[in-house]
């Protein structure tokens, strides 16, 4: 009994031992207690210790992103996205998308990540508002915190005791320049791969495949083998309950999903996904499995890294070019996968066929939803998704390295210690090309020159910088590239309609409606180039089929309204201001026109209550001070219109309007030194204000009648106190009164 069990220990201990000669144990003495991992030629740490380099090594690479700017789809997902603020309810957030946008919207692309939108709202709260520096700081520490959840991770991964394996791992992850993209998400990802990814049945099926391997070698004893067929059993039991009660779990959370989405898939643009939409299946068989060697390469060899990969980054394959030099890459990506998998079932070592099973399954498991295979999705190439993927990837340069190891010790030190600088090095790069979008869009153009979004991101910032000529350059080359792009079409337009190009931009926007029918942007400004040519009720009915497609649209309101005051039709216009900022609170402009509406037409009354109403949602916004001013200027409340000019100056100093009609307000009061003082600040600010410079004229002629008139007055009275201290002083001397006289 001794004998068989002695050989029953023996043969387990050579399943859970290194591969060279040395490590095994001899026949007949005691085992030497050899973690698989000893062959790296690194030293082994302390668990905190490496918990500390790695943490630091990942805040290094990044830190230098700390102090950018919101970019690319910062916009949408932060800037513009409602749920950040803290009056909507935070139930919200677990019904609306990613970009704020509800789940059962027809425009919405069902990306549900409540619990990243959940931090941004935290963010917001803890500094005060959108500023970036809280948000990249988060993000920073994040992935900090998920490279240090890798090192525990992977050392079950590795079967446990594997100190350096994992240490390596975990640095090598935590450098990866591909994850400069990545974002909070990504770390749930981590949490909740560690408790869901079956690496209990991967393993076992690894430790069978072993056993078949070495089934020709292994000789025990029958009473050996029922005590391990009994302990196995207890052990598939468990197993088996445990990845049941998950497999019912999530088949639940799908459901529940499917349920919260309204039940529908998200409908995407053919330039989303340009594969996706292709008619021949071999098109897009071959374009998939180009993508897939392309995700590969970024992995290896992350130099070509770009913000965005739609729009012609990557042709989809024609039928009428079968050389197309990309197959030779396909060959080369699924030679070296089977390559790979043929590794994994010719080793004799079980555990490294374990190893390399469970860090394959980390490599392809997390990207199988961004496949294409299940179903559409929105992007052709996305780094972020190559968040946990990367985990595996590391994975496998580790197993490498120990193989190499074994051959030299050197060359892996070496060769690690290069691949880390390099990475970091890479890593450090990219993070600081996403600290503002006009490096960020550069470093795009240089990767994807062919994508049509680039040049429209790049035209778009030089169009808010001001430069109309560059900006309309980069809408027109965004439209050679791609002759479908409706929103560069929609952007042109506007460009064009303010050089006064309406009749192009009109062409411009019918033919963006016609290639997407519920555009509602394209619609609205296909109203305002209409209105502009004083086509009011073409204008009027592009308004509403804009607001049938997006009922919650407050700027198609506004300009609905500016449409009705142009007609006249005070009420209507009233009302579409009104529906604007019931939808956005925060619509200074449709608040302005409200006060100065009712300003104009006499109601002097409600236009005094909605600007108290605007100033409560906005109390910092100098214009509507300066309109709830001048009502309350022409009502004869000077004191009350004084306070709010001066906030309203308070607030935008530069402004020569404010000090101008400041100076009005004294001018009226008859506090002329004021209103001369303010006229002179106005014109000095902008010298070609003509009202400014009549009523500085007028309020210098009344300052001149005034001295006179005192002047007239101050002479008289002079005289004859002259006169009495004369007669006082000196009695009837003549002489000494002309002196007296004179001294006064």
């Amino acid at each position: 009994m001794r004998n068989v069990n002695q050989k029953l220990f023996e043969r387990i201990g050579d399943r859970w031992s290194d591969d060279s000669d040395d490590d095994k144990p001899k026949r007949g003495s005691r085992r030497r207690e050899v973690s698989w991992d000893s062959g790296l030629p690194f030293p082994k740490l302390s668990g905190p210790f490496s918990a500390v380099i790695v943490g630091l090594v990942a805040i290094l690479c990044y830190k230098n992103s700390v102090d950018g700017e919101f970019v690319f789809d910062d916009t949408e997902a932060i800037v513009n996205n409602e749920d950040l603020r803290p009056e909507t309810p935070v139930w919200n957030l677990f019904f609306n998308d990613f970009w704020g946008t509800r789940l059962t919207d027809k425009t919405s692309h069902k990306s549900y990540r409540p619990l990243t939108v959940l931090s941004f709202r935290w963010n917001y709260w803890l500094s005060g508002g959108l500023k970036p520096w809280g948000f990249h700081v988060t993000n920073i520490w994040l992935h900090a915190l998920a490279s240090v959840l890798l090192l525990p991770f992977c050392d079950i991964l590795y079967g446990g005791r594997c100190p350096r394996a994992s240490f390596l791992t975990a640095l090598l992850f935590a450098v990866h320049p591909v994850h400069s993209e990545a974002g909070l998400c990504s770390l749930y990802d981590v949490i909740e791969t560690a408790k869901i990814l079956p690496v209990d049945v991967i393993s076992s099926l690894a430790c069978k495949i072993s056993a078949f391997q070495k089934s020709q070698e292994v000789q025990v004893e029958t009473i050996g083998l029922d005590e391990r067929k009994s302990s196995s059993n207890g052990r598939s039991k468990h197993l088996l309950k445990r990845h049941a009660i998950l497999f019912l779990t999530g088949i639940l959370l799908l459901l529940l999903r499917w349920k919260v989405m309204g039940s529908t898939l998200p409908t995407f643009q053919k330039s989303d996904n340009p594969a996706s939409f292709a008619e021949s299946f071999t098109a897009r068989f071959l374009t998939y499995n180009y993508i897939y060697a392309l995700n590969a390469w970024l992995l290896l060899c992350p130099e070509w890294l770009c913000f965005d990969w739609s729009m012609g980054c990557i042709p989809v394959f024609s039928m009428k070019n079968p050389f197309d030099y990309r197959i030779v890459t396909i060959v080369i990506f699924w030679t070296s996968l089977a390559v790979l998998l043929r590794k994994c079932f010719s080793s004799r070592n079980s555990r490294n066929v374990r190893c390399m099973i469970l860090s394959l399954g980390l490599l392809v498991i997390p990207f199988l939803p961004a496949s294409n295979i299940f179903f559409r999705v929105g992007f052709v190439v996305a780094e972020r998704v190559l968040y946990l993927p990367s985990a595996g990837h590391c994975m496998l340069i580790v197993i490498g390295l120990r193989q190499l190891a074994q051959v030299d010790r050197s060359l892996a030190r070496v060769g690690f210690l290069y691949l880390l600088i390099a990475f970091g090095s890479r890593a450090t790069r990219r993070s600081a090309q996403w600290k503002t979008e006009e490096v960020l869009f550069e470093s795009g153009l240089n990767v994807c020159p062919l994508n049509a979004k680039i040049h429209y991101n790049i035209a778009k910032k030089a169009g808010d910088a001001g430069h109309k000529l560059s900006a309309i350059a980069g809408y027109r080359t965004a439209l050679r590239l791609n002759e479908e792009y409706d929103q560069a079409m929609n952007n042109l337009a506007n460009m064009l309609r303010d050089e006064g190009q309406l009749n192009e931009a009109e062409s411009l926007l019918r033919k963006a409606i016609s290639l997407r029918n519920d555009f509602a942007a394209a619609w609205m400004n296909l109203g305002i180039v209409l209105s502009g040519q004083k086509r009011y009720q073409e204008a009027e009915e592009c308004y509403i089929t804009a607001l049938k497609h997006r009922r919650k649209y407050p700027d198609c309101y506004y300009n609905l309204g500016n449409l009705y005051l142009e007609l006249k039709k005070y009420n209507a216009a009233y009302e579409a201001w009104n529906n604007a900022t019931t939808l956005k609170p925060l619509h200074s402009l449709a608040w302005n026109n409200m006060i100065i509406m009712l300003d104009n037409i006499g109601n002097i009354t409600e236009a005094e209550v909605v600007g108290q109403s605007a100033l409560s949602h906005l109390p910092h916004e100098p214009s509507l001070h300066f309109s709830l001013a001048n009502t309350l200027g022409k009502s004869g409340k000077y004191e009350e219109a004084e306070k709010h000019f001066q906030l309203a100056i308070h607030f935008d100093s530069n402004n020569a309007l404010y000090y101008s009609n400041l100076g009005v307000l004294y001018h009226r009061w008859k506090k002329y030194p004021k209103a001369e003082t303010l006229y002179k600040i106005a014109l000095a600010i902008d010298p070609t204000m003509q009202s400014t410079i009549d009523n500085l004229n007028v309020v210098r002629t009344f300052r001149s009648k005034q001295d006179y008139s005192l002047a007239k007055q101050t002479k008289k009275g002079k005289k004859e106190l002259q006169l009495w201290l004369a007669l006082l002083c000196c009695g009837s001397n003549k002489s000494s009164w002309r002196t007296s006289v004179w001294l006064l």
